[in-house]
């Protein structure tokens, strides 16, 4: 009898050994991007313990970059029954679906492993993240909530204030995204939130607070520099607008937003720029002298020379070298006609305006100019029905533009203090 025990032991211990060494090879195999050797070895395995739900999830992974989706789906639904109570299996399910952009599958895999492990803090933050990607806030909201001490944790109320935004509980937004703030003052990423979420709603004057409050503690972050920025343009504060992009420059010469503002600032108010457009030239120059093939760079520098009203020659050189790196780009072909117009060479401003409308045709103020160079050639049949296209493309814009403006619905900041934490939910 005891040498029958000691015979099974010897068996199963011998079994064991060789399950561990078929699993352990198929891992590593898998984590090479060996997938036939995978799934052999996989495969084999999962016939040694067919009860095992980390080889089948392994397995699951394996078919699906196999492009067997078939047999993936199956190996999943295998592990998925055979490992419910296993957080491991559940991560790794949650990564197999999130990998094949099955956000709410994802999520649900991710909110039960929240419930069965209450050491992998982050499950319940994954579980919002993918339900967030899936497109269901209520189901990110409920996990959140559902969650001990949800109150007191920066990364859960910042994902709270996102879950309510795309559920339409505008109101519960800025509270949310504000109190991860206060309650991680050191993570610049809840200050960008809050900041993106105020200007979303049209909230400029407290976006502007709580920028300036940012850039006192991230005076090196280029991001919240740049929102500060934005706040003060829709707050149409042009001086520290300007004086925000430029810094953002200055911290980060990478980023385009700050140049393309400044250009939109140089459209709509050059004459509040004065002082700042030679500076604002030399920011222009330097990234197209750091990004010589970006189209953009060119097209910067001449805006500032024909803003300041100099060098037209060397502006429309640089029009024409930005159109040749970029000839679908509206704004050069517009700007190279006016410039053209100015010297008198209608016939090409016709054609760069012509060319101008058709990338951008629902611009009113590109057809208008079109109709006056086909109206000075003498060309009246088409100048008169450029002129009538010009009259129905400004109408659509007007009415667009008044709907925009009704629809816009600023957020009643006495909600939130961004002075004081928030206490009441």
């Amino acid at each position: 009898m005891q040498l029958v025990a000691i015979c099974l032991a010897l068996f199963l211990f011998s079994t064991e050994a060789d399950f561990q060494a078929q699993f352990v090879a198929g891992l590593k195999a898998l984590n090479q991007k060996n997938l036939p050797a995978a799934k052999t070895a996989l495969q084999a395995a999962s016939r040694m313990q067919p009860a095992n739900a980390r080889v089948w999830v392994a397995l699951a992974q394996t078919y699906w970059r196999l492009k067997e989706p078939a047999l993936a789906a199956d190996a999943a639904s295998k592990a998925e029954k055979l490992g419910a109570e296993d957080p491991a299996t559940l991560r790794a399910l949650a990564f197999f679906y999130g990998e094949q952009k099955k956000f709410s599958k994802a999520g649900d895999m991710e909110a039960s492993c929240a419930a069965k492990d209450s050491q992998d803090t982050s499950a319940v933050t994954r579980a919002m993240a993918d339900y967030l990607q899936a497109d269901q806030p209520k189901k990110a909201i409920d996990v959140a909530l559902a969650t001990t001490g949800w109150e007191q944790r920066a990364d859960i109320r910042n994902l709270l204030g996102k879950a309510y935004e795309a559920d339409g509980q505008i109101l519960k937004t800025l509270p949310e995204l504000r109190e991860a703030v206060q309650l991680k003052p050191d993570d610049e990423s809840y200050y960008f939130d809050l900041l993106q979420s105020l200007l979303n709603h049209f909230n400029f004057d407290i976006a502007i607070r709580i920028g300036e409050e940012g850039r006192r503690r991230f005076p090196r972050s280029g991001q919240i520099a740049l929102a500060t920025g934005v706040a003060y343009y829709g707050a149409f504060q042009t001086d520290p607008a300007a004086d925000a992009f430029l810094d953002t420059i200055a911290l980060d010469p990478t980023i385009e937003q700050p140049y393309l503002f400044l250009l939109r600032m140089i459209n709509d108010a050059h004459n509040k720029l004065p002082a700042r457009m030679p500076e604002i030239e030399q920011r222009f120059v330097e990234y197209q002298e750091k990004n010589p093939g970006n189209y953009l760079g060119y097209f910067l520098h001449a805006k500032a020379l024909t803003a300041e009203s100099k060098e037209p020659e060397q502006a429309e050189s640089l029009l024409r070298k930005s159109i040749a790196l970029n000839a679908k780009y509206w704004e050069s072909h517009y700007d190279l006609g006016l410039l053209l117009t100015k010297r008198s060479a209608l016939v090409e401003a016709e054609k760069e305006f012509r060319r101008s409308t058709e990338l951008n045709p629902k611009d009113p103020v590109v057809h208008y100019h079109l109709f006056r160079a086909l109206a000075v050639l003498g060309r009246t049949e088409e100048a008169q029905a450029e002129l009538a296209v010009q009259r129905r493309v400004y109408a659509e814009y007007e009415a667009y533009m008044n709907q925009q403006t009704g629809g816009i619905k600023r957020l009643d900041m006495t909600l939130v203090d961004p002075s004081e934490p928030q206490t009441g939910h």
